[in-house]
């Protein structure tokens, strides 16, 4: 896919790291934007939340 590009756009070796660069800068900006405004973490008993029930899971007694 990235030679396809370098071919279409005819990128030399100092454009092809420039468009690499604000590529990434793109990127991680879109990640921070995310962390920022991520979705609430979902409720996992013994991780988020503690356990409730000390019998064991699939045993009827």
């Amino acid at each position: 896919m990235g030679g396809c590009l370098l071919k279409r756009l005819e990128l030399r070796p100092k454009g092809a790291v420039q468009f690499v660069l604000i590529s990434n800068t793109i990127c991680l900006s879109c990640y921070a934007l995310l962390f920022f405004l991520g979705c609430d973490n979902i409720k996992m008993a013994g991780t988020t939340i503690p356990y409730t029930n000390n019998r064991y899971v699939g045993r009827n007694k």
